[in-house]
């Protein structure tokens, strides 16, 4: 058993028991599950932006199939109350390349007690298990994270705890063998099988707020390739709200119903703190994306800006694509930005997409212009969409520099140039 912990941090969350049903993400569940959130009568306004997030399992490799990333995940996003809970729960899941997860629930929250005003995750699995024909099976239980953040009459704190029940090997025709657990400079490995790694916990406080972060195991998988990141929570509380709670998001691309995959998740993702950036420019980005087969995007990126005072709060969020290219040359346009900047004066919100644009389209190397419609459309390659905005009211709003819809039978869309931002009164 493997523990780092503070005796503060098991009576915060003693009580914090995971047992209400909701969905799975990224994972085969033997019951349909369902997703629920609370909001307790006796919820308060904070002067601090809370958050937390949770999950069983975090997979990547080559048989991976899209969609199957993320087991039993939820999270409360950017709040300033106390009082809220999510939760999420899997009696049982088959995840591509890892295993079978049995008994993963999630549950996060925000409280205040006795002057403490605190974020909390935690994320319990039963069991897990790991099997391959011929090399035997590895049985994990117990496995426990818990991530705490919060703030009181000392200031910031944050701590973190793990636990691993047992891990036992069962070898081809023997009887099983209890392993020790991993620790941080002693995997478990079963030759040909997997290696299993003891995560490290990550703990950050400032004057301005606390992180947690508690992730139990990492995972390989030798006959498939797979990684795993398993039983992950995290806490984070800061200081920083004035006059409003931010929310935005950008990337360069993003894609659904390509050729062979399911989507393709937001690239490079861009999250907007609810407290801003401190009016600091924040950008990602990659020098290039293959989606699919003659499908290719040249360097995008993520870009944000938010700052607040008292009475005013102004952020922007942008997303770049350097190029997109289709079939071999049948299409290529360059020069995609989608940029959406939102300014709150006490109580009154302006949105402005200037500087939302496309630069050149040349399809079969001849130039293209867009014409009065606003859809460009080349027979039998795509259809060009610049600057759609999607309108969510007061609170935010959504661009997006480019969107093409491929006419290949596959009705595949891509999204370039995608920027979102909206904010909310704190109160």
């Amino acid at each position: 058993m493997r523990r780092t912990t503070a005796l503060l941090l098991l009576s915060a969350l003693a009580a914090a028991s995971i047992t209400a049903t909701g969905p799975a993400a990224g994972s085969v569940a033997t019951a349909r599950p369902a997703s629920t959130a609370e909001r307790s009568a006796t919820s308060s306004s904070t002067p601090f932006a809370l958050s937390a997030r949770g999950f069983g399992s975090r997979v990547e490799g080559e048989q991976v199939p899209v969609g199957s990333s993320t087991t039993g995940f939820t999270a409360l996003g950017c709040t300033n109350e106390t009082g809220r809970t999510q939760r999420n729960h899997v009696a049982e899941a088959e995840v591509p390349g890892l295993g079978t997860l049995s008994g993963v629930a999630t549950r996060v929250t925000t409280r205040k007690h006795g002057g403490a005003v605190s974020s909390l995750s935690r994320h319990k699995i039963a069991g897990l298990v790991i099997g391959q024909d011929g090399l035997g099976s590895v049985a994990i239980n117990g496995i426990d994270s818990r991530a705490r953040a919060w703030h009181d009459a000392d200031g910031f704190h944050a701590d973190t705890l793990t636990e691993i029940g047992s891990i036992t090997f069962t070898a081809p025709g023997m009887p099983p063998q209890e392993l020790p657990a991993p620790t941080p400079d002693r995997p478990v490995e079963i030759p040909g099988l997997v290696t299993i790694e003891a995560a490290r916990s990550v703990r950050n406080v400032t004057h301005e707020g606390a992180m947690a972060k508690a992730m139990v195991l990492k995972i390989t998988v030798v006959p498939t390739g797979t990684r795993a990141r398993v039983a992950f929570s995290a806490a984070k509380i800061s200081s920083g709200i004035k006059s409003g709670l931010f929310r935005g998001a950008a990337s360069g691309v993003h894609g659904s119903g390509l050729d062979g995959m399911l989507s393709v998740g937001q690239l490079p993702l861009s999250l907007l703190p609810c407290q801003g950036t401190g009016g600091e420019v924040v950008t990602k980005s990659l020098t290039s994306v293959d989606l699919a087969d003659q499908v290719v995007v040249g360097a995008v990126s993520s870009s944000q800006r938010a700052w607040q005072t008292r009475r005013r709060a102004v952020a922007w969020m942008q997303g770049d694509a350097a190029s997109i290219d289709l079939g071999g040359g049948a299409l290529h346009v360059d020069g995609i930005v989608g940029r959406v900047k939102m300014t709150k004066v006490g109580r009154h919100v302006r949105y402005s997409t200037a500087g939302t644009t496309v630069g050149r389209v040349i399809a079969d190397g001849e130039p293209q212009t867009f014409p009065d419609t606003g859809v460009l459309e080349i027979p039998g390659v795509a259809r060009l969409e610049p600057g759609v905005v999607i309108e969510h009211g007061r609170r935010g709003v959504k661009v997006i520099g480019l969107r093409i819809t491929l006419l290949d039978g596959t009705g595949a869309v891509i999204d370039l140039g995608n920027a979102k931002v909206g904010v909310r009164d704190p109160s």
